[in-house]
């Protein structure tokens, strides 16, 4: 109790005494113990000192800095210039909270001048929810609560617990992008996307902090609404969603025609056509999130610094950056190394960060986003990209963490890639190992099977293999299911009705 009256007490005195010197405090109190590190005026290096806060003067000639950090020193106040204040003033020491409160004096100023930045920033805001509801729409948010709640616990850890700067700020959340490609990023109404993709490239708790905390410095920085005001070129609001809903419905009707033959019940997938209708170039330039090269240097330097306050490996971003960069140049995608914000000027960034040792596997980690990357299998696959739903599956396995999904769908990948001796062989074990460790007979896998066995010439085990799959179709007929699982059933039991008509033949 005594501590909070004297606290009470200093914060009326300081912003008393500041009123009577006529200069105005923008920012509340901090009270950040340092060190005066070179002489100022009369007050010599070494000198003890409290970070109070900012003020603006009330009257100033036009040669004075208006913007101030208010020093106690030995019971009496010093003005230091906004601009300066870090060559004379070191924290003792930095927690998590004073991290972001001093990050934020480097910004006080450009937020103190208001004009136009308002309406532009509600502006991102209606922009920002109405690009939530599309991807909503479009079913292109990945649904597991725990994985959610576990990357919304990881945000809030980070995120600031109070805003020096005054402005309209809600609750960060985070939700999951269905989308292959690597993508991180920040909105104005406070949403963080994250892609599978990028959650599955990743090995460590420490590397997604690191990407975090990048997301956390652009959005504390206002880089978005920068960009966008400096993005001249702005289509009104109806005619630029207009234009994203036309390649929406587009990407939508092929996939209507689009025909999958691997069973998921209750999991809906989406056609790289329809991801990239709604997470591109044109829309990220839109939200300001084509950061500038400086932009995302700083992000990255304060990230750093950030994950150093925190106790967190300090390599931990160039390692993600690292794996980023290696998961374009291995798609051969040169346009996305030359995009907007993150990927634009990545590998120049990547090269400037020496990594001092690799980071070490996070096994945590790797459990929590399991699924995950056997999602990122599965939905490279639905979109028949082969070799990129193998390297995922055997991540999994690699880690020992694999489902039977992983083992099946390198099966797949592999029957889909070659049809030898020897591959066909390596897919029968994959198979196998499938059937052993799955909970309940997997459909699946018992068709994989098939394939394999007419692949060989082997009739009778086909024949007995197919029996057994239309059993387990009426098995799966006879548990809940919607009418697009019922007429995926029906279609599946017409093919291997006809597949054994034939095989009698023969």
């Amino acid at each position: 109790m005594k501590r909070l009256i004297l606290f009470w007490g200093l914060t009326i005195l300081t912003f008393c005494s500041l009123w009577a010197a006529k200069d105005k405090p923008i920012t509340p109190s901090l009270y950040i113990n340092g060190t005066i590190i070179r002489d100022y005026g009369d007050i010599h290096s070494g000198t003890p000192a409290l970070l109070v806060c900012v003020v603006k003067h009330k009257m100033v000639e036009p040669e004075e800095e208006p913007y101030m950090v208010a020093l106690l020193i030995n019971d009496d106040w010093q003005l230091i210039p906004l601009d300066e204040w870090e060559k004379y003033f070191r924290p003792d020491s930095v927690s998590k909270k004073d991290f972001w409160k001093l990050e934020q004096l480097k910004i006080v100023e450009y937020f103190d001048k208001k004009g136009m930045r308002e309406k532009l920033r509600w502006e991102q805001k209606q922009e920002a929810d109405q690009y939530i509801l599309e991807l909503e729409k479009s079913e292109l948010f990945y649904d597991d609560a725990a994985i959610e709640d576990y990357l919304q616990c990881a945000l809030l850890d980070i995120f600031p617990q109070e805003q020096l700067i005054k402005r309209e700020e809600g609750v960060p959340i985070v939700r999951i992008l269905k989308s292959s490609a690597p993508d991180i990023m920040m909105l104005a109404n406070h949403t963080l996307l994250i892609s599978t993709g990028m959650l599955a490239i990743l090995d460590s708790e420490d590397e997604l902090y690191a990407l975090l905390s990048r997301e956390v410095a652009h959005y504390i920085n206002d880089h978005a609404l920068i960009t966008v005001a400096k993005n001249i070129a702005r289509a009104k609001r109806a005619v630029f969603w207009g234009a994203v809903m036309d390649g929406v419905v587009e990407a939508t009707e092929q996939y209507l025609y689009e025909r999958y033959d691997y069973y998921e019940p209750g999991l809906v997938f989406a056609t790289n056509d329809l991801i990239q209708a709604l997470v591109n170039q044109n829309i990220a330039n839109r939200m300001g999130l084509d950061y500038s090269k400086e932009q995302e240097q700083e992000a990255d330097d304060i990230a750093n610094r950030y994950m150093s306050c925190i106790g967190r490996h300090t390599d931990a971003l160039a390692s993600a950056l690292h794996k980023l960069n290696n998961y374009y140049q291995y798609e051969k995608d040169m346009e996305a190394l030359n995009k907007y914000g993150t990927y634009g000027t990545l590998e120049e960034r990547v090269s400037d960060m020496e990594i001092s040792s690799p980071l070490p596997k996070d096994r945590i980690f790797l459990k929590r986003m399991r699924s995950i990357v056997s999602f990122e299998a599965t939905m490279q696959d639905y979109n028949k990209l082969y070799k990129n739903s193998y390297r995922m599956a055997m991540k999994n396995i690699d880690n020992l963490l694999a489902a039977a999904d992983d083992y099946l769908l390198v099966a797949r990948s592999l029957m889909k890639q070659s049809n030898t001796p020897e591959s066909n062989e390596e897919c029968w074990l994959y198979l196998e190992k499938a059937d052993m460790i799955a909970e309940v007979k997997n459909v699946n896998v018992t068709k994989m099977k098939i394939l394999l066995k007419l692949r060989t010439n082997e009739k009778l085990e086909a024949v007995a293999l197919l029996k057994h799959y239309q059993s387990l179709l009426d098995i799966l007929y006879q548990q809940p299911h919607t009418e697009e699982d019922a007429q995926w059933i029906a279609s599946e039991q017409m093919w291997a009705e006809k597949l054994l008509e034939r095989l009698y033949l023969i």
